[in-house]
């Protein structure tokens, strides 16, 4: 698995889903959690002398921040990408405060 940060706002999770057909492959999204399930669906016969390529179901949560949304998912080469933006609402990004320069009572009284 990977996290790589594309920008300031957009990030990729990437997993390694070899093997595994998109009707295999479960992502939801509820509040802060995002859930990506892989469950297989058909059972292999073969005899290995070697197995190396895990064939198992597997399941993967994440925990997300209040500002960042889930905004669409692909597969390509065996490599599953969730695109996530963080989306900050005007109110709460950074902002500068002007500052006042007010003069001292005793030079008002002059």
């Amino acid at each position: 698995m990977n996290i790589v940060k594309i920008d300031e706002d957009n990030f990729v999770i990437e997993l390694a889903v070899a093997g595994y057909k998109l009707s295999e492959i479960e992502i939801t999204s509820q509040l802060n959690n995002l859930k990506i399930v892989g469950k297989k669906e058909e059972k292999d016969e073969r005899t290995y002398v070697t197995k190396g390529i895990a064939g198992r179901s597997f399941s993967r949560d994440f925990t997300l921040a209040d500002t960042i949304v889930v905004r669409d998912a692909d597969l390509v080469d065996g490599i599953l990408s969730v695109h996530l933006e963080n989306v900050i609402p005007e109110e709460r990004k950074p902002r500068k405060i002007a500052i006042k320069q007010t003069l001292p009572a005793l030079e008002l009284e002059k």
